[in-house]
């Protein structure tokens, strides 16, 4: 039972990460040049970055609450 919820959890989850990437890959092809794809893919970068860094946040923010 406990590896058919993991190999479950491990799909939707594989599922979301290739959407996700997919949707990146998408917006990086539609750049116009080499130099624009980099750039762009910094931004996405530094987005995620940011966002993991407000979830670190709130998350040590909960941990101490408790």
């Amino acid at each position: 039972m406990r590896n058919a919820a993991l190999r479950t959890k491990w799909a939707a989850e594989h599922a979301r990460r290739t959407w996700a990437m997919g949707a990146v890959r998408e917006h990086l092809a539609e750049q116009p040049s080499p130099a624009a794809i980099r750039g762009v893919a910094r931004l996405w970068v530094r987005d995620i970055l940011h966002l993991a860094d407000e979830l670190v946040g709130e998350r040590l923010n909960t941990e101490r609450h408790e």
